[in-house]
């Protein structure tokens, strides 16, 4: 990973808003020295010379997952079934007309960070979702959600197997499946999965090779930008 020096400045700023915490049991030498660095005497002469602040953050930076449109089609070739039988989970417990988006973050240790959720719930004739960011189970607020959605942690257990067996992290409907593969960097690989085949009319007005591309008639691929970095797909069209 490179990233343009102004950008990375404004990660770093950003980074330090966010105050992840390095776990203290581990020791950030260590860590970094066991990390396969692109770039390696580049990246080896800035850590030695920065202070800790800018070692954990360059630390943070290259433990980030990291994914491509090759793994985001491959994963899809292996896992179609499984992810087929997640969104027919997923419909099955969501009421009708109402549209919720949750997203599973496992457990980071060596940041301090807890397993939590992501979780948003929009109902009809409602402008605004409710619902927060890195909900930590038994949260109040995650008990509330769940309650409106007559859901408990059994239902959120079970969704999470499905999007495990799926190998995917996320998951939300409106007009269509939005299923979160893998984050990468600050961005993050989308399936876009529609219940019914689109026109070619409708791929045509879709399809813009930054955002979205073209997989097949009821499945394109998405790419969503983070705080930083590119705003399209990072990764070449396919030939």
């Amino acid at each position: 990973m490179r990233l343009p020096f102004p950008i990375f400045l404004l990660v770093f700023c950003s980074y330090s808003i966010q105050a992840q915490e390095f776990n203290s049991k581990y020791d950030l030498d260590s860590v970094y020295q066991s990390l396969s660095v692109p770039n390696q005497e580049q990246y080896d002469s800035l850590f030695n010379s920065s202070d800790r602040e800018f070692k954990e953050f360059l630390v943070f930076m290259l433990t980030m997952p990291r994914s491509s449109q090759a793994q985001l089609i491959e994963n899809y070739q292996r896992k179609n079934d499984e992810i087929a039988a997640l969104t027919t989970y997923f419909k099955s417990i969501v009421p009708d007309s109402v549209s919720v988006r949750i997203e599973f973050s496992p457990e980071d240790e060596i940041w301090s960070m807890p397993a939590s959720l992501d979780f948003f719930i929009q109902t009809p004739n409602s402008n605004q979702r409710r619902g927060n960011w890195n909900l930590e189970y038994g949260n109040a607020e995650l008990d509330s959600l769940l309650a409106e959605l007559d859901w408990n942690y059994q239902t959120l257990e079970d969704l999470k197997g499905y999007l495990d067996r799926a190998n995917c992290i996320s998951i939300e409907y409106d007009e269509y499946y939005s299923v979160g593969y893998s984050r990468s960097g600050m961005g993050k690989y989308y399936y876009r999965i529609y219940e019914q085949e689109l026109s070619e009319a409708e791929i045509d007005r879709l399809v813009d090779d930054c955002i979205l591309r073209y997989y097949s008639n009821s499945v394109l691929l998405e790419y969503g930008s983070g705080a930083t970095g590119s705003l399209c797909f990072p990764d070449p069209i396919a030939e």
